[in-house]
């Protein structure tokens, strides 16, 4: 009894971690009308057919001046799907040997930009009504690079296994870092800091923790903020195998280029839940009432936590938060599975390529 007492003191005492994983703002609405005709959207794509439809089609209720896909070499018709929906192709020859698909396909789409304002996005992304002028006012407000992280749209029960990796990303991303699918920036700020061809970003697999550094060493502003209402997206609904995939790629580089504070209130926050759901059981076979009812308070404390911080990234079901535990435990072995692809085995698979990593390549 005394052991279930502690380890639910413990637990409670770690679900104060909980609020400070929430320190992102979202993205401002806009009163007036914001001017795109200056805008070229860059769209790296790699067998995205299936994906960019819903993409190209948002965009198309509030056109940019240009919208350019980049086609990495697809093999699925990812370019007759792009020109077919009114973007312009850009073909991206094979990428050096120090350089990751993403960032190159990127840098060279650049290049064949003709705006004052550059937005990457995503294939997988989708932007809501007024979402790509909210993007562009606030880089207009802020400068340097401006990032959003989209709200994660959930619609099949496994789905729901990403909960707890978007919320210690969009905390370990934090509102001075630099979310990958929706990055806004000046054509000239992009050039002067080297965009993605910049010696510490070309060759990582988290291009964009690596370019907002880079921006901010140059003296550049960097803001983050979180997409709801703006600019959305579905994350690995392919199946269980490639939500693993898609998280273990990379979540174990990114957690070491979290600040320490973040990593240690992560651990915190998904230590106490995993306490607080294995207390309950403990406090019942003890036969306890009131340690039995501490518990289910505790718990239900988490479950609600849960479904408010998740709420806030995405459209999980609260539903699921009151089985929060099941996300919790995909986390970890994820998590882990993405430390031993990262830090042990240093090769990591994604979209059919294989790449090692570990080392920032091109430095």
């Amino acid at each position: 009894m005394l052991t279930a007492t502690l380890i639910l003191l413990i637990a409670g005492a770690l679900w104060l971690a909980g609020p400070a994983l929430s320190r992102v703002p979202t993205l401002s609405r806009v009163g007036r009308p914001v001017p795109l005709d200056d805008v070229t959207v860059i769209i790296p794509a790699r067998d995205e057919a299936g994906r960019l439809p819903a993409l190209l089609r948002s965009l198309s209720a509030e056109p940019p001046g240009e919208v350019l896909v980049a086609d990495d070499g697809s093999t699925d018709g990812t370019a007759e799907v792009a020109r077919r929906l009114g973007a312009r192709v850009v073909a991206v020859p094979p990428a050096p040997d120090d350089w990751r698909g993403k960032p190159w396909a990127s840098w060279v789409a650049a290049h064949e930009a003709t705006g004052r304002t550059l937005v990457f996005l995503d294939a997988d992304v989708w932007l809501e009504p007024g979402g790509l002028p909210r993007l562009v006012a606030a880089h207009r407000s802020h400068g340097g690079l401006v990032s959003a992280e989209p709200h994660h749209v959930v619609r099949r029960p496994f789905e729901q296994l990403s909960l707890a990796f978007n919320v210690v990303r969009v905390a370990g991303v934090g509102a001075r870092g630099a979310f990958g699918p929706c990055v806004v920036t000046s054509r000239v700020d992009y050039f002067a800091v080297g965009g993605h061809a910049h010696p510490t970003v070309r060759g990582q697999v988290l291009e964009n923790l690596a370019l907002g550094r880079a921006f901010a060493a140059s003296g550049r502003e960097v803001r983050a903020f979180r997409g709801r209402g703006a600019v959305a997206f579905r994350m690995y609904p392919g199946g269980l195998g490639e939500l693993a995939e898609g998280w273990g790629k990379g979540f174990a580089s990114g957690a070491g280029a979290s600040s320490g504070a973040t990593v240690a209130l992560s651990v915190a926050w998904v230590s106490g839940g995993l306490m607080a759901a294995g207390t309950l059981p403990l406090a019942l076979a003890t036969g306890s009432a009131w340690l039995t009812l501490a518990s289910a308070l505790v718990y239900l404390a988490y479950a609600i936590q849960v479904g408010w911080l998740s709420r806030r990234v995405g459209s999980f079901s609260w539903f699921f938060a009151l089985l929060y535990p099941a996300p919790l435990v995909a986390f970890v072995c994820i998590f882990a599975y993405s430390f031993y692809l990262v830090r042990l085995r240093r090769r990591v698979t994604w979209k059919g390529r294989s790449f090692a990593v570990g080392e920032t390549r091109g430095a």
